[in-house]
C-alpha cells in the first residue's frame, strides 16, 4: 500500500489576506492541521521568510508572488489565488519550478439568478449567466420558451424568495410602476442582491435603502432612477446615496461612442430592410414577418386591425378580380395584422384600390 510523500500533519499551509474561513474549514476537514492564517498581506522580507517553509500558499490580490519570491519557496507545491485574477503571480516562474497555480474564475458558480422580465435583454442575460455557472430562473407575465437550462417560475414572489441575485428587465408601464416595493423587497431571499437597469419607476428606492441599512439585502446595483438630473449642474438626490454595498450608475451604457456606432448600424439596417422589402423582424410594436425576395412581382403591404374576417375579405378581392397571388405572408399580434402579398405587376394598382376599402384596414400601400 503506497504512502503519501509527507504526513498531512507536516504539510504546511500559509493563508494570507484573510481568505474566507471556509477555506480553513475545508483544509481541516481533509486532515491538514499545520495552517498559518493571517488577515493581511506581508512585507516582502517577511513573505520570503514565511514562504520558505510553506508547502501551499493561499493569497488574494495584494500579495505579489514574483520570481524572486519563488526563489525562496523551495518547498512550495501549489499556489491558491482566492480570487478571479492571477496577474499577481508570475505564472511562468511558478511553472518552471513545478508549482501549480489555482484560482476561482467562477466566483458565482451555482448562485441562483432571478430574472424579472424574459424579453430581449432578459433572454440574453440568461445565456450569459449560465455561461458563468449560475442557475437561472425567470418570471414573466406570459409563458416564454426558456433558453438553455433556464426555468420559468409561476409567480414573482416565488422568484424573489429563491434568488441570490434578482435583476429587473421590464418595460415602463402602468403594471410595472413600483412593482418592487417594500413587500417585494422583503420577499427577496435574505442576503440577496437587487439589480435594476430597467426603468427608474419600477423600484421604491426608500424601501430598498431601508433593506440595505438593516442588512436584509447585502447589496444593490441601480442604473435608473425615478428622478434623474437634467444636467451635470443639477445635484443627484437619492436615499441610496452614501450606503455601503450599493452601486449607483448613470443610465448611459448606450451613449458611448462604440455603442452609438453599433446602434446606428443595427437600427438603420432594420429600417432599410423594412423599406426595401417589408421585413419587420424585431419590431417592438408590429407583427414580425421575414420576407424573401420575389423578383418581377409587385409587393403590397396591408396593415389592418386584428379582427375576424379580414383575411377572407382580402382573398375575396383577389378571387373576384382574377388576380393571381404569387406569394402571401401573414403575421398578427394582439392588435394588428400585417399581410404581405406579391402579385403580377399589372394588377398591383387595382389590388391596392380594392384593399383600401376592406373593413379594418389601417394602411395599404404598394412597396415596389
Amino acid at each position: 500500500m503506497s504512502k503519501t510523500s509527507l504526513d498531512k500533519s507536516k504539510i504546511k499551509f500559509l493563508l494570507l489576506e484573510g481568505v474566507h474561513q471556509s477555506a480553513v474549514d475545508v483544509l481541516k476537514a481533509a486532515g491538514y492541521t499545520s495552517i498559518e492564517y493571517l488577515t493581511g498581506s506581508l512585507p516582502e522580507a517577511q513573505l520570503k521568510e514565511k514562504i520558505a517553509d510553506a508547502h501551499f500558499i493561499g493569497i488574494r490580490s495584494r500579495t505579489q508572488l514574483t520570481e524572486e519570491i519563488f526563489d525562496h519557496a523551495k518547498k512550495l507545491v501549489a499556489v491558491g489565488c482566492f480570487c478571479i485574477g492571477t496577474n499577481q503571480v508570475d505564472l511562468n516562474a511558478a511553472r518552471e519550478r513545478g508549482i501549480a497555480v489555482f484560482n476561482a474564475p467562477f466566483e458565482i458558480r451555482g448562485k441562483k439568478l432571478g430574472i424579472v422580465g424574459y424579453g430581449s435583454i432578459g433572454t440574453q442575460l440568461s445565456v450569459l449567466a449560465e455561461g458563468l455557472g449560475m442557475q437561472v430562473y425567470f418570471y414573466d407575465t406570459v409563458t416564454k420558451l426558456p433558453l438553455g437550462n433556464a426555468t420559468q417560475v409561476a409567480s414573482l414572489t416565488e422568484l424573489l424568495g429563491m434568488s441570490d441575485i434578482v435583476t429587473l428587465h421590464v418595460p415602463e408601464t402602468a403594471a410595472t410602476q413600483w412593482m418592487i416595493g417594500e413587500k417585494e423587497i422583503r420577499a427577496i431571499k435574505k442576503g440577496g442582491i437587487l439589480i435594476n437597469a430597467a426603468r427608474g419607476t419600477v423600484v421604491e428606492l426608500q424601501a430598498l435603502a431601508d433593506a440595505i441599512k438593516d442588512k436584509h439585502l447585502i447589496g444593490a446595483a441601480i442604473d435608473v432612477f425615478p428622478v434623474e438630473p437634467r444636467s451635470n449642474d443639477e445635484e443627484f438626490e437619492s436615499p441610496l446615496r452614501g450606503l455601503d454595498n450599493v452601486i449607483l450608475t448613470p443610465h448611459i451604457g448606450g451613449s458611448t461612442a462604440e455603442a452609438q456606432a453599433n446602434i446606428g448600424l443595427e437600427v438603420a439596417e432594420k429600417l432599410v430592410k423594412y423599406s426595401d422589402n417589408g421585413t419587420s423582424v424585431s419590431s417592438v410594436n408590429f407583427p414580425e414577418v421575414a420576407l424573401p425576395a420575389h423578383p418581377g412581382k409587385h409587393r403590397l403591404l396591408h396593415i389592418h386591425e386584428n379582427i375576424p374576417g379580414v383575411m377572407s375579405e382580402i382573398n375575396k378581392v383577389f378571387a373576384e378580380n382574377g388576380i393571381n397571388i404569387s406569394g402571401q405572408f401573414l403575421q398578427t399580434n394582439e392588435k394588428v395584422g400585417y399581410v404581405v402579398i406579391d402579385v403580377d405587376a399589372e394588377y398591383s394598382d387595382l389590388a391596392q384600390e380594392k384593399l383600401q376599402h376592406i373593413n379594418g384596414t389601417i394602411r395599404c400601400r404598394v412597396l415596389f
